[in-house]
């Protein structure tokens, strides 16, 4: 088993294809936005849509570095790991390790929605 195929408290709770998955639900989010200020850019959508870029940045943002960092926040947030090509699926039930899972989920999220915010404004000056 490689590194990313294995629980590490913090910074690997999922395996292969779960990444994999993140990584299309990144995209989409990513084509969701480019497609909100497209449309708002040759005036489709009216300007007062621009801030609502946000959900799909977030999204995309959070999906993209959990499949980049081999972690999932709602996992890490429960306790639990998936390894599904690897059989692997359960509990972490060491209080250390839920610990620094949650403080990974919480840093995953607190920098998505940052990012977002700054590419919702910078979106929203640009159009």
């Amino acid at each position: 088993m490689s590194a990313v195929d294995s629980y590490r408290p913090g910074s690997c709770n999922i395996g292969v294809q779960e990444r994999r998955r993140r990584y299309v639900y990144a995209a989409a989010g990513f084509v969701v936005a480019a497609a909100l200020v497209a449309a708002v850019a040759v005036g489709a959508l009216p300007e007062a849509l621009v801030p609502a870029v946000f959900v799909p940045l977030a999204v995309g943002i959070e999906w993209l570095l959990q499949a980049s960092r081999s972690f999932c926040v709602v996992l890490g947030t429960l306790g639990k790991y998936s390894f599904e090509a690897a059989g692997e699926v359960g509990t972490v039930d060491d209080p250390d390790a839920r610990r620094e899972d949650r403080s990974s989920a919480i840093r995953i999220t607190a920098t998505s929605v940052v990012v977002a915010a700054l590419l919702t404004a910078v979106a929203y000056v640009a159009v």
